[in-house]
């Protein structure tokens, strides 16, 4: 199976999960967008791989990519 390569993963949370906690701003389209574009970077994902990491586990929440109003996917946010 897929999974049986995967050896050593890291977790990279409060990215697309829990905002909410962490966020010393309020959520607004602003302040979602600019923490998208500059909590993980390239250089961060190559550093992971650096350390010898072969997968990261990418926790999303729902309330990020989901607008439940309108009924669809937030196709910026994906």
């Amino acid at each position: 199976m897929l999974y049986e390569q995967f050896k050593k993963g890291i977790n990279i949370g409060d990215w697309l999960s829990q905002y909410d906690i962490i966020a010393k701003k309020l959520l607004t389209e602003y302040s979602l967008r600019q923490h998208f574009d500059s909590f993980i970077k390239a250089e961060d994902i190559r550093r992971i791989s650096s350390w010898q990491f072969d997968h990261i586990r990418l926790p999303v929440s729902g309330y990020l990519i989901y607008d439940v109003e309108e009924d669809h996917l937030n196709a910026d946010a994906l």
